[in-house]
């Protein structure tokens, strides 16, 4: 372990490289298991507080695990009137909490909406 942390201080490049593999969300390898871990969500709050958003289509997802899982989407999305929007929503998902379960929605040209449920 000392070897490795003076090798990486000593070498800036592996220094910078190793910073950005702790720091940076790692990308999910199954669009399927976001997909489904999305639509989930979103059942979970149509059923509940709402709104009640369909998946159109994912364009980008990222995860990242620490105290909890961290889930990025930049995702389309079908509100009740049929229309499509951009959205851009975390997934923050903490078990051992009540309503442990954090769904932030910034969608275009709507503010901020958060939602929580129980894992």
């Amino acid at each position: 372990m000392a070897v490795a942390m003076a090798i990486v201080q000593g070498n800036p490049a592996l220094k910078a490289r190793n910073r950005r593999s702790m720091d940076s969300i790692a990308a999910i390898e199954s669009i399927v298991m976001a997909e489904n871990e999305l639509k989930n969500s979103l059942a979970k709050i149509a059923a509940s507080t709402g709104p009640k958003y369909r998946v159109a289509r994912i364009n980008t997802a990222y995860t990242t695990a620490g105290k909890g899982t961290l889930t990025k989407y930049d995702a389309d999305l079908i509100d009740e009137r049929n229309r499509i929007k951009q959205c851009n929503i975390t997934i923050w998902s903490r078990p051992w909490l009540e309503n442990g379960v954090e769904v932030t929605f910034e969608c275009d040209g709507e503010e901020i909406m958060v939602r929580k449920y129980d894992a």
